[in-house]
Formats: structure tokens, C-alpha cells, sequence
């Protein structure tokens, strides 16, 4: 479920056009701020950690494995992504929709962000570049989607070698 932070009463909401607080629009004035949409992991653990969004030192809020939430930008900024000792930043602009996919690497633990930044802009080579990045985004959330898998394979093959040999 997407879950959006009103851009006029702060309030959250689920996704639509209008704020269920305040009734103010959630999809106007794109072109003055900028829209980040963040995407939870997928990676399956025996526990599920809530990561941490926060915008300077400001919580903006908490996100389960599988959750988005898309928060809209009045200036440019870091965020900052926090799940127990594990940390990640990434800059965004407020004249750009930018996708953030968060994940976890199987080998390492750590957590890692693939960005997508679309530029809000009529030129065209601006958008032939927001093209070319949203290719390069997909083809790296598909890199860690297999590298994920290829860890836990050989994790399953490492399992059944050692009850095999005790």
C-alpha cells in the first residue's frame, strides 16, 4: 500500500489526488517540488526490520519490507535511511521525481539504494536522458533481484552438503 506525506498539512495519506485531512491536491505544482517515491526491500529474513526514512534529522517515516511511500520536495536535500546499524544516504532534487529502491546486499548486510531521477523538463535531451535512466534503474534492480538469488541457492546448496556430511 503507497502512502504519500501531504505537501500542505504534512498529514499522511494513501495515494490519490486529494489529502484525506485537508483536501489538498497531491499532484499539483510537480514542476516546483520535487516527488520522491521510495520502495521498501523485498528480501525475505527471519525478521523483518522497519527501515528508518528520515530528511535531515526530521523522521519522516517508517517503512516495512514491501511498503512505498512517495514524499514531495520543497527544496533539495539528503536522505537518510536507517535500519538498526545499518545506514544509507541519498541526495535528491526538488525539480526531479526520483524512484529510490532500498535493499539489502546478502553478503555484506548492507543497505543499498538504486536511484531512478527523472528530471521535470520539456527539453529533449532531458528526456531522452530520463529515458536512459530509467533503463539503467531497472536493469539494476534486476541485477540485485538475481544476485539475491544466486546467495540464497548457494546458501541452500551449502545447507544440504553439510547435513549430508554429518
Amino acid at each position: 500500500m503507497s502512502k504519500i506525506k501531504c505537501p500542505k498539512c504534512g498529514n499522511d495519506t494513501e495515494s490519490g489526488k486529494f489529502c484525506e485531512s485537508c483536501g489538498g491536491s497531491l499532484i499539483d505544482n510537480l514542476k516546483e517540488k520535487g516527488k520522491v517515491i521510495i520502495h521498501g526491500y523485498e528480501e525475505a529474513y527471519a525478521v523483518n526490520p522497519d527501515i528508518q526514512v528520515y530528511d535531515g534529522d526530521n523522521l519522516i517515516t517508517k517503512l516495512a519490507k514491501g511498503e512505498t511511500y512517495e514524499y514531495f520536495l520543497d527544496k533539495d536535500t539528503t536522505l537518510t535511511f536507517k535500519c538498526s546499524i545499518r545506514k544509507a544516504k541519498q541526495e535528491v532534487k526538488k525539480n526531479a521525481i526520483t524512484e529510490i529502491r532500498l535493499m539489502f546486499d546478502r553478503f555484506s548486510g548492507k543497505l543499498k539504494t538504486i536511484v531512478n531521477e527523472q528530471i521535470i523538463s520539456d527539453d529533449e535531451e532531458t528526456k531522452k536522458n530520463n529515458i536512459q535512466n530509467q533503463e539503467k534503474y531497472e536493469e539494476n534492480v534486476n541485477k540485485g533481484k538475481n544476485k539475491s538469488l544466486v546467495w540464497l541457492v548457494i546458501g541452500i546448496v551449502l545447507f544440504v552438503i553439510a547435513i549430508l556430511f554429518l
